[in-house]
């Protein structure tokens, strides 16, 4: 990590969460904190910052990165970079805005906190390499010759 941060730990309903509050946000410190593992992460904004402006308080998202950055880890992700790029779910963001931040991104000096929880969903594979789909209920259903 490049800089200095509060780290603020708390545990809510058995759930582990942390705030991290910085000055001064790095591309690397983001992809440390939430980045490599694919945290979902709440970023908070500065104060007068066009992030603020342009997107509400907060925006919940994971950081988007391409397959062949994740697979390289560190040596594959561009740290020079002055933005980073979000993939939201947030349905109170309109298409537009989704682009925006998915493809052209946003400055990282906007930052002023992340809060996210350390949680990551094993995957599950079948033995030919077939990612395993959790919670699938099947329901026998005979057919009716009567309905059409």
């Amino acid at each position: 990590m490049e800089n200095n941060f509060q780290i603020i730990e708390s545990l809510v309903g058995g759930i582990q969460f942390f705030e991290v509050w910085g000055e001064c946000f790095s591309q690397e410190d983001l992809f440390s904190f939430v980045g490599k593992e694919q945290f979902m992460c709440t970023f908070g904004f500065k104060p007068d910052s066009d992030s603020l402006a342009k997107f509400g308080q907060t925006i919940t998202g994971v950081i988007f990165y391409s397959k062949d950055e994740l697979e390289a880890d560190t040596s594959g992700c561009n740290f020079n970079l002055p933005t980073i790029r979000i993939d939201s779910p947030m349905p109170d963001l309109n298409q537009s805005q989704r682009e925006d931040l998915k493809y052209g991104g946003l400055l990282i000096t906007d930052i002023a906190y992340l809060c996210f929880s350390p949680y990551k969903q094993i995957e599950e594979h079948h033995e030919s390499g077939e990612k395993k789909v959790p919670n699938i209920i099947y329901i026998p259903y005979e057919d009716d010759p009567k309905i059409d």
